[in-house]
């Protein structure tokens, strides 16, 4: 994600900046315990 950062929009750079501080925080259990539903690609 941090690769794609500067292909991002303003808005959507800045929600994944925060989601990723976010998911920085997790420990190794609770990032376990997360459910990731695979999208398809958009283009």
């Amino acid at each position: 994600m941090n690769a794609a950062l500067p292909y991002m929009e303003t808005e959507i750079r800045e929600l994944a900046e925060r989601t990723a501080e976010k998911l920085k925080k997790l420990t190794e259990e609770e990032f376990a315990e997360l459910v990731f539903l695979l999208t398809e690609d958009i283009v």
